[in-house]
């Protein structure tokens, strides 16, 4: 059995998956449109990300497992055949001269063609690995920024981005439509994002003001949760972020870096907090009490999705509970979701709240996705009822321009009550859309098991 760990789009037809079989096994796979897993290989290590390249597929991995502390040694690129169904080539990409800890991002173009594998080195000497679920106090200043750029026969390219601002706090980066890459970082209460070309020369700065709390004797790390994606349709950087403010609210807030115009704009700070909560209530129409917004503080953005004339921020409740012992394992709970809808210009249109409680014993999942499709936005939510001791998938349809929704559950035939959906790694084509419903069991060996399910729009 398989757990599918990332998926990346190919044609209308098959899609591209990495794939996880047991604590350390990993592998690669090609889905079709059907939910037939056509083939499957394997990859010697934990899969950072993938890209299409020159016809095949390049994934990067690195041996280290990734929940470990310390820092990574080496970066390695296998280009998987796609006509040959098997590793074509493998090599280290990058080697880490100084121990420091590294974070590899792997930058996909909007189309997901594979343009550079980012790397960002910290101050920090081996410590907290990076790719956990949310960036937890990693050391998010950085002393070097590379891209490195790919021949066919795996060669590599590397340059270090030029000009930009060191020893600020990094905030993500992006590749647009034309090999250029977008670096955000937060300093001295300014978020700044940089425009690179394929050089690294700096071609372009934006900023703007945020009150992002700074580190002192009291608050010694700087929180703070951003994603950041390239709107391929009006070239813009989008930035999502939660953070703490000056006066020590949690807050969220989305970002606009638009270099076609040279102006940077965002959203008001919303506050996190009980007043929020209550506020939210009364725009429902329903006359419940939020059930799943107690910990509203620990909401975080998950994803961002545009279309032509609308800007769309799902946000999630996520956290943790237990120490991870056998008599306190570690509980993942993905409860409450808000989806904020904006103009263009980020005018708010409005929030479609969906009332959830999600947990798992086995993995942190984000248990939202959306898609956007015939003006309509699709979302899937995994979702574990209070009282009820097996999972569905629901599939919410929202109309962007009043909030208004349909929902219906996406049942699997026959599904035993352990069989959940992440609902980041579902495939979407252009007439159907195909659904993992896995089962996963953790008792002295990790193992799963996928069923794949067609449902239409």
């Amino acid at each position: 059995g398989y757990f599918i760990v990332k998926t990346l789009a190919g044609d209308d037809s098959i899609s591209f998956v990495t794939l996880q079989y047991g604590r350390k096994d990993y592998g690669f796979g090609v889905i079709n449109s059907k939910g037939i897993m056509n083939w499957q290989t394997a990859v010697p290590g934990f899969p950072l990300g993938m890209g299409r390249f020159k016809d095949n597929v390049v994934v990067f991995y690195i041996l280290e497992n990734p929940e470990k502390l310390g820092s990574i040694n080496e970066v390695h690129a296998a280009m998987i055949g796609i006509k040959e169904k098997k590793v074509l080539a493998d090599k280290v990409v990058y080697t880490n001269p100084n121990k420091n800890v590294i974070e590899p991002i792997v930058l996909d173009d909007p189309a997901g063609n594979f343009d550079y594998l980012f790397i960002r080195t910290s101050g920090q000497r081996g410590g907290v690995a990076s790719l956990a679920l949310k960036a937890e106090n990693k050391t998010h200043e950085f002393t070097q920024l590379s891209i490195i750029s790919l021949e066919s026969n795996l060669e590599t390219h590397i340059k270090d981005l030029k000009g930009i601002a060191l020893e600020t706090f990094f905030a993500g980066a992006c590749a647009g439509n034309n090999n250029e890459v977008y670096v955000s970082s937060f300093s001295k209460d300014q978020l700044i994002t940089e425009k690179f070309d394929e050089d690294g020369s700096l071609k372009g700065k934006l900023t703007i003001d945020a009150s992002i709390r700074r580190k002192s004797a009291a608050y010694p790390i700087i929180e703070i949760f951003p994603i950041i994606k390239y709107d391929s349709l009006q070239g813009n950087c989008d930035l999502a972020v939660k953070y703490r403010n000056d006066h020590k609210d949690e807050v969220m807030r989305l970002f606009r870096f638009n270099f076609n115009d040279q102006k940077a704009y965002s959203t008001g700070e919303t506050v996190l907090d009980k007043d929020y909560v209550k506020q939210m209530g009364k725009t429902q129409d329903e006359k419940n009490k939020l059930s799943n917004f107690k910990f509203i503080d620990q909401l975080y953005p998950v994803q961002i999705l545009e279309t032509n004339d609308k800007v769309m921020v799902l946000k999630e409740i996520q956290y943790s509970t237990g120490i991870g012992s056998s008599n306190d394992p570690v509980r993942y709970f993905g409860e409450g979701n808000i989806i904020s809808i904006y103009t263009r210009d980020l005018h708010p249109v409005k929030d479609v709240i969906i009332d959830k409680n999600m947990e798992t014993f086995i993995m942190g999942i984000t248990s939202i996705c959306g898609y956007v499709k015939n003006g309509k936005l699709y979302i899937i939510t995994c979702e574990l009822p209070k009282w009820s001791d097996k999972y569905k998938a629901v599939l919410s349809i929202i109309n962007m321009d009043d909030g208004t929704m349909e929902k219906r559950t996406l049942d699997k035939e026959n599904a035993g009550k352990d069989w959940l959906t992440n609902p980041t790694t579902i495939l979407w084509f252009s007439n159907n859309f195909i659904i993992p419903f896995t089962e996963a069991a953790a008792f002295i060996h990790l193992k799963f098991k996928t069923d794949l399910q067609s449902e239409n729009y």
